[in-house]
C-alpha cells in the first residue's frame, strides 16, 4: 500500500500542475472575451473610416466572418444579419452605408441569442447597431 501511494503522490501533484497551470495559461478566454465586446462610441471615433463596415473591419474583423455554408437552398444563410435600432435591415453590405459618427454602439449577437431574441434566420450571427435618434 505505501508503495501504491508514493507513485500516485507524485503523479497527482504532476498532474495538478499541468491543470493550474493550463488554467492560468487561459489567455485565450481574454482574447475571445474581447472579441465579444461590443464596440463603444470611443472606439468608433478612434478609427479612422469612411463607414461602419471598415470600421468594424478594423476593430472587430471576426464580427463579418460567413459561418460558412449552411443550407443548400440559402447559401447566405450563415452570414451575419444587421439589425439597426432594433429593426432588420439585411447583410453586412448595410453597414458601408452607415455613417460612424451617427453610431452610440455596435453589438454583437451569437446565433443562439439572436434566435432567442429574434427568431429562426441568424444562424450566422447579428450585429446589432444602434444610432441616434434623431428628434421628431
Amino acid at each position: 500500500m505505501k508503495i501504491r501511494s508514493r507513485i500516485l503522490a507524485p503523479s497527482i501533484v504532476a498532474l495538478l500542475t499541468i491543470f493550474t497551470g493550463a488554467c492560468a495559461a487561459g489567455g485565450g478566454a481574454s482574447v475571445e472575451t474581447s472579441s465579444l465586446a461590443p464596440l463603444t462610441v470611443e472606439e468608433i471615433q478612434d478609427v479612422s473610416a469612411n463607414n461602419l463596415y471598415e470600421v468594424v473591419a478594423s476593430l472587430r474583423p471576426q464580427w463579418l466572418r460567413s459561418r460558412g455554408s449552411l443550407s443548400i437552398s440559402n447559401p447566405s444563410a450563415g452570414e451575419p444579419v444587421v439589425y439597426v435600432n432594433q429593426m432588420r435591415m439585411g447583410s453586412i453590405e448595410v453597414l458601408r452605408e452607415l455613417q460612424p459618427l451617427s453610431i452610440v454602439g455596435i453589438q454583437w449577437i451569437t446565433a443562439s441569442d439572436a434566435t432567442t431574441r429574434f427568431g429562426l434566420g441568424h444562424a450566422g450571427g447579428v450585429i446589432q447597431v444602434l444610432t441616434r435618434r434623431s428628434p421628431d
